[in-house]
């Protein structure tokens, strides 16, 4: 009489199969969440940059966006009366020729500048600074 059975190999080949599987869910899970924690800064980064803009046109004050490796800093006034600091996600990087944007009194720009942030998966996100007002432009 034949018993009818599974192999141990059989067996190692499906846990394998159930493994590989797993381990590549939690991998795009990963890369899922840190994609939508990137977005959501650069959504902050815009709504910010408008109001930034918005309140030196109306307060008719002079301000300056300072950005380094580990955040965005708007401040507000010369000399600065607030600061608003936004940090960079794990990852992500900003670069740019100069490492600030300068506002004179009533928001206006003089020196055309873009931004380049860096996601922790190599693509880039470019903005452009319009002159005049300031504008924030998505490339």
């Amino acid at each position: 009489m034949r018993r009818r059975g599974v192999t141990l190999v059989e067996v190692v080949v499906v846990l394998g199969l159930i493994v590989a599987t797993a381990l590549l869910g939690v991998h795009l899970g990963h890369a899922l969440i840190v994609r939508r924690t990137e977005d959501q800064f650069l959504t902050t980064v815009e709504a910010e940059w408008a109001r930034f803009v918005q309140v030196l046109q109306v307060q008719n004050i002079a301000g300056q966006v300072n950005y380094a490796h580990a955040s965005v800093a708007f401040k507000y006034g010369v000399p600065v009366t607030q600061t608003v600091t936004l940090p960079l996600p794990a990852g992500m990087t900003v670069s740019s020729v100069t490492p600030w944007v300068d506002f004179r009194q009533g928001g206006e720009v003089r020196i055309l500048q873009t931004l380049t942030f860096t996601r922790a998966d190599g693509q880039q996100v470019k903005y452009s600074v319009g002159l005049d007002w300031g504008v924030l432009v998505r490339q």
